[in-house]
């Protein structure tokens, strides 16, 4: 499990860092790594939820893992380690607490409010505003082992900047134009994740999670439930999108379409929801 955050700093670090990227979905990412213990197996959390732990803090020995040589110097690597006494899930709406019960008359006044504040980065376009609105207050549903209320949406119509902007994060839009529009649905949503459509980040870095080798490896689609997550095609350029790429794609276009992720393991892949 990888925790966002402020990642601690001691004379271990080094040794256990590259593990840990392994480890989280956002490489670059600025994130805290440690091992989470749960001595319950009834009770363990779900995959992709989000928990707060209460537990019992140490440095711990990693042993290798599958597949790695005895000369890898990460093979027996300190990792922070926290044996859980108890843990919670984190429900969206408990991220925002004290919030009073609303009226009709103030959903009817945040709405606009909201439908203004998408309007001002949409270059005024009110309609694509509320479809936005819509976008962002659409939830899926299972019916009958099939998923229904799915509403991806797809803007066009920005400019493809001359000058692209520069960040020292991977994940990070490059446009202006669309660099306002993910910052306004991160101040409306509690998860928000920008992934450019770049060719060296699509040949480069796997989107799905994969356990082949018998030590999972996190992929950039393995995310919390009910992340954002906002994708720039203005970015692309002219290239060769390799066999990774293609797969990485494919992989996105199941999430819009499917709302669900593939684990990649030994012997077969497992749909894991999102």
């Amino acid at each position: 499990m990888s925790i966002s955050g402020d990642a601690p700093r001691d004379s271990h670090d080094e040794k256990w860092s590259e593990l840990s990227l392994r480890k989280y979905p956002l490489r670059g990412e600025k994130h805290a790594a440690a091992l989470v213990k749960f001595y319950s197996p009834s009770t363990a959390p779900k995959v992709l939820s989000v928990i707060d732990v209460v537990g019992v803090y140490e440095l711990g020995l990693n042993m290798k893992g599958p597949g790695e040589g005895e000369e890898d110097a990460d093979a027996q690597s300190v990792w922070p380690c926290i044996h859980s006494i108890y843990h919670s899930s984190v429900e969206r709406d408990q991220l925002v607490p004290g919030l009073s019960i609303p009226t009709a008359s103030d959903y009817t006044d945040r709405r606009r409010m909201c439908v203004a504040h998408l309007c001002s980065v949409l270059g005024g376009d009110e309609l694509a505003a509320q479809y936005l609105l819509l976008h962002l207050l659409s939830k899926t549903v299972s019916v009958q082992d099939a998923k229904v209320g799915n509403f991806s949406l797809n803007l066009i119509g920005f400019p493809t900047p001359e000058k692209e902007l520069s960040h020292a994060k991977t994940f990070s839009l490059n446009n202006a134009a669309t660099r306002w529009v993910s910052d306004a649905l991160a101040q409306l949503v509690p998860w928000n994740v920008e992934i450019p459509f770049d060719l060296e980040l699509l040949n480069t870095t796997p989107f799905v999670p994969d356990a082949a080798s018998g030590d999972l490896k996190a992929g950039v689609l393995q995310l919390a439930a009910d992340t954002q997550i906002v994708c720039d095609e203005t970015c692309l350029r002219e290239g060769t999108l390799g066999e990774k790429g293609v797969r990485n794609l494919q992989a996105l276009q199941t999430v819009i379409l499917e709302q669900t992720v593939a684990y990649a393991y030994p012997y077969q892949s497992i749909d894991m929801g999102c």
